[in-house]
């Protein structure tokens, strides 16, 4: 009976044991998740916001990007990257659709761009068109996709024919856009005003070619980009920040600019004339996505340093390549490169907008530089980095 009761007992005693490595092993698993999960690891001397992860899993985006022959191109940097948060927003973007007002505020901005109710064609399927008298200018509009386009046959339109009185800076456009933005009631999204403006002289050939030049004399057109400004990331309370060490400097709250997959394109782009003054003569081509933003979440970013790592092992997209000597706007070409260097003092933390509505507004980091060619001359290059902290990478 005794020994009944001690092989009952050591029985218990080997279940128990077995219980508590179970447990042991499920609580291993359980902390390690932790430990690992971006969303979750939060440290409590930090300033931004903690990540709350408010839309989820969201996957990296797809950004297309130039493809060249040699996949192994070496990829060093030179100086060291500014310092950025350690946090960023993610954007939600509303599936572009039909309000009940949509329409009443695209023939306003037709209007604005000089064209009448008279010149409107209904396409079907959601596709606008107006057209001027001698169909030279033509304005086309999705109630739907919110998307823009105004085209003009240059070589027919009277406005297009005559002689430019081109201003003298190019800041001078850059100062217009804001107001012609409210005039096309394009300025009522979130990030276009304050948005950051690359302008451009350029000479238009009667065969279309377009040239940047510095001379604001030899100029007839102007291009204009517009690329959003979105707060990238936030402090906390004051009430829940940590204290400042002494000598430490409080961090600053930071906006990014919004990217498309050509960083020379804005999400508002344009080529203008004259002075601004009279939109419907002076503005000859635009395009322009009306994206509203909804939701956003706040999620760990990697480093700089980790974001040039992601480059090295091919996680990043090429997506400007431009040799010594050919024209800013020239068409991006496939071209032999032996290195890429990498100049850490430019890098950027902003936000990639994909051409096709995704859903998303993606933090990422661009990393610019210059490239050696294998004839010798450089290049200036850019590279698009996903920037979100995710699980095993």
């Amino acid at each position: 009976m005794a020994s009944l009761y001690v092989t009952a007992n050591n029985a218990r005693k080997v279940v128990v044991v077995i219980l508590g490595v179970f447990v042991l092993i499920i609580l291993a698993d359980i902390f390690i998740k932790v430990a690992n999960n971006p969303g979750t690891t939060v440290a409590n001397n930090r300033f931004y916001l903690d990540p709350d992860r408010k839309l989820g899993d969201v996957s990296a985006p797809n950004i297309p990007g130039i493809e060249l022959d040699n996949k192994n191109i070496p990829i060093v940097q030179e100086s060291v990257h500014p310092t950025f948060p350690d946090v960023s927003y993610i954007y939600a973007v509303d599936k572009p659709s039909e309000k009940s007002d949509t329409f009443e505020k695209a023939s306003k901005t037709a209007a604005a761009l000089g064209f009448s109710a008279t010149g409107l064609k209904n396409l079907g399927n959601n596709d606008y068109k107006w057209s001027i008298t001698d169909q030279t200018k033509t304005l086309s509009y999705n109630l739907l996709s919110q998307i823009w386009s105004l085209s003009t046959i240059y070589e027919n339109n009277t406005d297009a024919k005559k002689r430019k009185t081109i201003m003298s800076t190019t800041s001078s456009y850059a100062d217009k856009l804001p107001s012609v933005l409210d005039s096309l009631l394009f300025n009522t999204g979130l990030g276009m005003t304050g948005a950051k403006v690359d302008s451009r002289f350029i000479i238009r050939t009667d065969q279309g070619d377009i040239k940047e030049t510095q001379d604001s004399k030899l100029a007839n057109y102007v291009k204009l980009n517009a690329f959003r400004k979105l707060p990238q990331s936030d402090l906390k309370e004051t009430k829940d920040q940590p204290k400042l060490a002494t000598g430490q400097i409080k961090p600053q709250a930071t906006n990014g600019y919004v990217y498309t997959s050509d960083p020379r394109v804005g999400e508002f782009s344009s080529t203008v004339s004259n002075d601004l003054s009279n939109l419907s003569r002076d503005v000859f081509e635009m395009k322009f996505v009306n994206y509203t933003y909804g939701l956003k979440g706040s999620y760990f970013v990697v480093t700089p340093e980790e974001a040039f790592n992601r480059i090295q092992n091919k996680q990043g997209a090429l997506v400007g390549l431009s040799a010594e000597g050919t024209d800013y706007f020239e068409q991006y070409t496939k071209i032999e490169v032996n290195r890429f260097i990498v100049d850490a003092r430019k890098t950027e933390l902003g936000f990639y907008q994909p051409d096709e509505w995704t859903g998303y507004v993606y933090p990422i980091y661009i990393l610019t530089g210059r490239a050696e060619l294998s004839d010798g001359r450089l290049a200036k290059f850019t590279f698009f980095v996903d920037a979100v902290k995710r699980l095993n990478n």
